[in-house]
This record gives C-alpha cells, sequence and structure tokens, in this order.
C-alpha cells in the first residue's frame, strides 16, 4: 500500500508525539509477523502548532500532503478552520487542495456545521480511538466525507430541535455552543445584557433545555 503523507497542525506536544508513534507503524501485525518490508500506510510530513506555521509550511512542502488533520483550537486562542480560506485561495481552482480532517474536543452542533460549511471533509472527536481516527483518515484520503456517528445523530437532530427559533434566538444558540457567555454574546451581537438573557430564557423554553452546559453540549 502506498505510504499517505500526513501534516498534523496540532498544539499539544504529547498529543502530536502520540499521534506520530500509533501512525508510524505496520498495519496491526504483531511483532513475530512483521517483516522487513513493512510499512506503516502512513507518514507525517509536517506539524504545526498554530496558523503562521501551518501556512508556512504548506507552502513549501512540495508535493502537497494527502491529508491534514486540523485541531480546531490552536496556539494563542487561534482558530484552527481559518486555514481553510486560505487552503482554497492557496490551490485555487487548477489545483485541488489537500482534503482536512478536523480532529476536535468539539463535539457539539455548532462547531460541526461550522466546520463543513467551510469546507473541511471530515470531522472526528478526539475522544475516539486510534481505529476509529485511522477509519476517517482512509474515508477522506479517498475522497468521502466522514463524520462519526455520534456527531452524525446531532446534525440530524439538532436542526430539528432549533427549527422554532427566531433568527436572533440562533445566533445567540450558536455562541453559546461556542462557549461565549452572556456578557460576551450582548458586546458581539450589540445587545444589552437584560435583551440576551431574555433571549436565553425563551431558547430553554423553546429547547427544552434547562441549562447552559445542556445548551453547549447538544
Amino acid at each position: 500500500m502506498e505510504t499517505r503523507r500526513i501534516v498534523l497542525v496540532e498544539d499539544q506536544e504529547l498529543l502530536r508525539r502520540g499521534l506520530m508513534a500509533a501512525l508510524d507503524k505496520p498495519g496491526d501485525k504483531t511483532p513475530e509477523d512483521k517483516t522487513p518490508g513493512d510499512k506503516s500506510p502512513w507518514t507525517i510530513v509536517g506539524e504545526a502548532v498554530s496558523l503562521e506555521a501551518a501556512r508556512h509550511l504548506l507552502e513549501n512542502l512540495r508535493p502537497p500532503p494527502d491529508l491534514i488533520i486540523l485541531d480546531i483550537s490552536l496556539r494563542d486562542k487561534e482558530w484552527g478552520l481559518e486555514l481553510m480560506p486560505w487552503l482554497a485561495a492557496q490551490y485555487g481552482a487548477q489545483k485541488r487542495a489537500p482534503p482536512v480532517l478536523v480532529y476536535s474536543v468539539y463535539a457539539d452542533y455548532a462547531h460541526i456545521k461550522t466546520a463543513f460549511h467551510m469546507g473541511v471533509q471530515g470531522y472526528i472527536s478526539k475522544a475516539e480511538g486510534l481505529a476509529e481516527l485511522e477509519a476517517a483518515m482512509e474515508t477522506v484520503v479517498q475522497g468521502n466525507v466522514y463524520v462519526d456517528k455520534k456527531m452524525m445523530a446531532k446534525l440530524s437532530f439538532v436542526p430539528e430541535l432549533i427549527d422554532g427559533l427566531t433568527k436572533r434566538e440562533r445566533e445567540i444558540f450558536m455562541l453559546v455552543q461556542q462557549g461565549l457567555d452572556n456578557r460576551r454574546i450582548a458586546e458581539k451581537l450589540g445587545l444589552n445584557l437584560r435583551s440576551v438573557e431574555n433571549y436565553m430564557n425563551r431558547i430553554y423554553n423553546k429547547t427544552g433545555v434547562n441549562t447552559r452546559r445542556e445548551l453547549q453540549d447538544l
């Protein structure tokens, strides 16, 4: 099997080292079954901890990688998904940009929906095991879309759950899922704090959810 070249955009060093060790293995063979010709189907050809480092790496890496594994939350509170428009501009219409698989602690509807809207090909939670991650990687490299089963369920039922919300209530719902408190939501939307609190009460009533944490976990 041809070795697939991966770029890993992840700011946690322990996780980067763990993935490199786990993926750099000749399949699932036991030590007794391995032969000198065996090799891993994956190789990490570059790693970056920030958007700037990722852009510099991808500008200079030849040939381009077969897959980019991207964390949403990077160093200094950078938003990893900001790499997506840069990739589109960098590769343009003439060249196919490397597919992107998001590997994130965020498993809520808002992050998943936003990631796919921005052009990623796959999304998997860091709570999943290595076998699930490799299945996601293989699916995305083959040109298909991947969402793990738990997240797929959210993509199915959350739109129905928020269908009765007004446009403003949906905006606030999405900001809550991104972790913003009421004061930051008020500042972002140009509202006073009391208005945001009133909107939150309506969202609770319409969705049947009782706490902010439950809204964030949808």
